[in-house]
């Protein structure tokens, strides 16, 4: 095992160790957001395992790697990640009730929960203030997994280019 994929290891590890054991937190937002066939878990892997190739592959380029390893995590997990932040705000239930993670069925409508306080719900924008935040906010959740996808594509560029 080289250096960089022992760095990248030791950077990845808390990141899914805190992902695993926040699973219904960041699976119900994401099943809820994007259609049944998506691959959650299999995506975390991907990412990781795209991460510790390229770190492995160029040790010199191993903080690149991992600074593109983590944001395609993040984009992965965009809708968990956004779901907290507005969901008070725009009268969405809670992740966790009771005691209990909500199911992905009770809160499947966000998005257009979401769409109808941004500057998409309707005409004329009565408060850009107040619509500009949910828009952003299905914008980034909407863009994320292109942007994993592109962080994806550029670890593997990483990893199959040519030495200098």
């Amino acid at each position: 095992m080289n250096r960089g994929v022992l760095t990248a290891a030791v950077a990845l590890i808390p990141l899914a160790a805190v992902t695993v054991a926040a699973g219904p937190l960041v699976a119900a937002p994401v099943a809820a957001t994007w259609s049944a066939w998506w691959p959650l878990w299999p995506g975390f892997i991907a990412i990781a395992a795209a991460t510790l190739y390229a770190a492995g592959r160029r040790p010199e380029q191993r903080g690149r790697a991992l600074l593109r390893g983590a944001g395609a995590w993040g984009s992965w997990a965009m809708p968990a990640l956004v779901y907290p932040w507005v969901g008070g705000r725009y009268g969405l239930p809670p992740l966790v009730s009771g005691g209990e993670v909500v199911a992905a069925e009770q809160i499947s409508h966000w998005q257009e929960r979401l769409g109808a306080y941004s500057l998409l719900g309707a005409a004329p924008i009565r408060d850009w203030g107040a619509e500009i935040g949910p828009s952003l906010a299905l914008l980034a959740v909407q863009a994320a997994p292109l942007a994993a996808a592109a962080l994806l594509w550029s670890l593997w560029r990483t990893a199959r280019a040519p030495r200098a």
